[in-house]
């Protein structure tokens, strides 16, 4: 598989008194740590290849969902600018995802490297800022406080 994600493909399962019913298979995208391509330049393309495949191959290989585990940038906040490079890079990567979000949902999940300071745990405003509910409400995402 190289640098690419792991796509698993499920069939979902539907139990009725009868019989179980199989809905069409589906796939869901699971995205690795990214904080290595979005802290270097020169690993930057890969992520946005990835995202770009989602995007390219959600309908012929019936990509119902994206997830990513963790670890969207390296450093956190740390830094004069409060990292925003990394931010920038993943929020660009995901964003290629945006426009075809509800049909094609997604979460960015935060990692220990995602906190402002990734070894004090106390806040993660960065990942809120770029990641938080107001990203995903646009996008018809029913977001509960």
């Amino acid at each position: 598989m190289g640098r690419w994600s792991l796509a698993l493909s499920l069939g979902l399962v539907v139990a009725s008194r009868s019989a179980l019913v199989f809905a069409a298979p589906f796939t869901i995208v699971m995205l690795p740590d990214t904080q290595h391509y979005s802290d270097a330049a020169q690993n930057y393309a890969n992520f946005t290849a990835q995202t770009q495949w989602i995007v390219e191959h959600r309908l012929s290989h019936q990509l119902a969902f994206t997830t990513q585990v963790g670890d969207l940038v390296q450093n956190g906040a740390e830094g004069v600018d409060s990292n925003q490079t990394e931010w920038d890079r993943v929020s660009a990567a995901f964003g290629l995802l945006d426009g075809f979000a509800p049909a094609h949902p997604y979460v960015a999940c935060a990692g220990n490297h995602d906190y402002d300071e990734v070894a004090d745990k106390a806040s993660a405003l960065q990942s809120v800022v770029h990641f938080g509910p107001a990203r995903y409400v646009p996008q018809g995402a029913l977001v509960e406080p």
